[in-house]
């Protein structure tokens, strides 16, 4: 019984089965009885292997059955399986190694392009939750409608000292007071509604809250994810193109 492993062990040249003999996606490496009394499965049963040739790799599950058909020792495939290998001599057989094979796969010139476009989606989902979670927002219509009726509020307070004014002087300050508070109001709004101005704040409001940067604000989370989104959409489109392009179908392609 042939060991399989991690390595590669060498079997016989691979032949292609008598139709019906051997299922497509199977192997059988068959040996003669030491009895002479016809062939026996030199492999166990249901394992998933990788059968390489001199030019050609296919992979494949073991069967430990001997089907009619197969009258004399070798490697036995189905005939659709034989036409897939350029060669069929120097033939080795090794255990599938989930990640290993897989990312050979992964890096192989049919694989690149939907690897790419598959981790700039995924980069698309985890910018889009890293932006919602410690990203900034900007000031909205709301607060900024608030901030400017404040504003308003504290620049007409001296107005409610106007009737309390026993003298002129006092109220002459009280004038002095409220221009004083409309040139400082007019300027924070401005500010307020993207204007340039040179005051800081103005009671309690700040004249030109601060924006986060382009790349942390959440209101352009859906421009970032898009963009991503469509790297991998073109990148998909490609792969698409030369998967499917002249002289190449679905069903050769799958």
């Amino acid at each position: 019984m042939i060991q399989l492993g991690n390595d590669a062990v060498p079997v016989p040249d691979v032949e292609a089965a008598a139709d019906g003999a051997v299922t497509t996606g199977t192997i059988v490496v068959a040996v003669a009885r030491a009895d002479r009394s016809g062939f026996a499965s030199d492999l166990p049963g249901g394992r998933r292997v990788v059968l390489t040739t001199r030019q050609g790799r296919l992979e494949l599950t073991t069967s430990d059955t001997i089907a009619d058909g197969i009258d004399a020792a070798g490697t036995y495939v189905s005939p659709a399986d034989e036409q897939l290998l350029p060669e069929t001599d120097g033939a080795q057989l090794q255990l599938y190694r989930r990640y290993k094979d897989w990312w050979r796969k992964v890096r192989s010139p049919a694989g690149r392009l939907p690897a790419i476009g598959g981790l700039v989606a995924f980069l698309a989902v985890i910018v889009g939750v890293i932006i919602q979670l410690a990203g900034a927002s900007g000031p909205t219509s709301a607060s900024t409608a608030a901030d400017a009726q404040r504003i308003l509020t504290r620049a007409m307070r001296p107005a409610d000292e106007l009737a309390a004014a026993a003298t002129s002087p006092q109220v002459a300050a009280i004038q002095q007071r409220l221009l004083a508070n409309e040139d400082s109001g007019r300027d924070c709004l401005a500010q307020l509604g993207g204007g340039s101005g040179t005051r800081r704040a103005f009671g309690d409001v700040t004249c030109k809250p601060p924006s986060p940067s382009w790349l942390r604000d959440r209101a352009h989370a859906l421009w970032i994810t898009s963009a991503f989104a469509l790297v991998a959409g073109i990148l998909a489109l490609i792969g698409l193109l030369q998967r499917f392009g002249f002289g190449k179908s679905p069903e050769a392609a799958a």
